[in-house]
């Protein structure tokens, strides 16, 4: 059995724990056991490209997520591209900046910045034709529910892909009111934007 990777938001001690379980069959010394369970954990924390992500790949038309440490996706995406052009239907996800102005609420959905998993999205790639025909706000990319809000005049700016987010009234939707209500109250301050890329390219440091 290999050695269990630990999981992006994965405790320390979940993670040892979890380790230690499934490693008892090849490692019965427990010492020897700690010290290869620890080892797994400093290698995660110490090398960025070890952490676990995520592609959502579109399979018999609905998305199915696949979990893969960074290695093991570069590796998927030279399999599948020709020249970084995508041959499969794939969702991926980027955290977004929220900030209250006025009536609504400023969203930067993306900039050129490096995000946490260590992806930049080119914003002169971004084609919001279909998005601008119904530009609606989900909670936690859920597709099956009504949407919370919408995002007014979403465009590129500066180098940004920005917008700005009303949700829907208390009367019309308690759920997103509370949400908004959150946002001002300062305990939800980001969100995320869903996209599907066209071409990935790998860029050497």
């Amino acid at each position: 059995m290999p050695i269990p990777k630990p999981n992006e938001n994965e405790s320390q001690d979940d993670f040892i724990g979890r380790c230690m379980s499934a490693m008892k069959d090849e490692y019965p010394d427990q010492k020897q056991r700690t010290a290869i369970c620890f080892d797994a954990w400093k290698k995660k924390k110490s090398d960025p490209s070890s952490f676990v992500k995520s592609l959502f790949i579109r399979k018999q038309n609905q998305y199915v997520r696949e979990d893969m440490d960074f290695a093991e996706m570069v590796e998927y995406f030279k399999g599948i591209t020709k020249d970084g052009n995508l041959t499969v239907d794939l969702m991926m996800y980027e955290d977004v900046e929220v900030k209250m102005s006025g009536e609504g609420y400023e969203w930067v959905m993306s900039d050129e910045t490096v995000d946490r998993d260590f992806e930049r999205i080119d914003q002169a790639g971004w084609d919001l034709k279909s998005f601008k025909k119904m530009p609606v706000v989900l909670w936690g990319h859920d597709q099956t529910r009504p949407a919370i809000g919408k995002v007014v005049n979403p465009k590129i700016k500066d180098g940004r892909l920005i917008g700005r987010v009303t949700f829907s009234s208390k009367e019309v939707d308690p759920f997103a009111w509370m949400v908004e209500q959150k946002i001002k109250e300062g305990i939800l301050g980001a969100g995320s934007v869903g996209f599907k890329p066209s071409v990935v390219e790998f860029v050497e440091n």
